[in-house]
């Protein structure tokens, strides 16, 4: 089909302003290509993040929202002829604290629910004091112990535990789950 002149005119006015958006958009592209294709390590691992950031903030706020443990109800199991270690230092607790034994487990159910005696809490990692030490996480500073390592000895532990208790008209107030818990 052939245009006539006037017709040609409008085409060729028409055509150009088409022809330079195309090319300068052709150019724009190859240009967001280089970039991408020079950041695409950075892009990756912006994207990592990402993903790291939501998986934490949803693990975390599962973590966060879960329902708290009932310490009235201890999940350490005293028996009357204790076999293992762990079986050993329950029975001991329950021993050295008598009647209060009670409110003992209770408070080791969120200091050292797992009842480790080699447990061992820097404080000054968080810009606390010392270190809590043992079953009953026994701070050296506060009580002012020279050698702590003694208090890797569970019945020492309990032994110093009961002491600080007693000391302190019979409550666990000195440690921080003994104030959170209100015992």
């Amino acid at each position: 089909m052939k245009l006539r002149h006037n017709e040609q005119k409008v085409a060729d006015v028409i055509a150009l302003p088409i022809a330079l958006v195309l090319a300068i958009l052709f150019y724009l592209g190859q240009i967001l290509v280089k970039v991408l294709y020079r950041f695409k390590k950075q892009l990756f691992k912006l994207s990592l993040t990402i993903c790291v950031v939501f998986f934490l903030t949803n693990v975390f706020g599962v973590v966060a929202n879960a329902p708290k443990a009932d310490a009235s109800h201890p999940y350490i199991k005293v028996l009357d002829h204790p076999t293992t270690e762990h079986d050993q230092i329950i029975a001991y607790i329950k021993q050295v604290f008598g009647k209060d034994s009670d409110k003992a487990f209770e408070l080791l159910n969120c200091e050292n629910h797992a009842l480790n005696p080699l447990a061992i809490n820097d404080n000054t990692i968080w810009g606390g004091v010392g270190r809590d030490w043992g079953i009953f996480q026994i701070n050296d500073v506060y009580q002012k112990i020279s050698n702590p390592a003694f208090l890797t000895d569970w019945r020492i532990n309990v032994q110093v535990a009961y002491n600080i208790y007693s000391r302190d008209g019979y409550t666990f107030k000195l440690w921080t789950c003994g104030r959170k818990l209100g015992i």
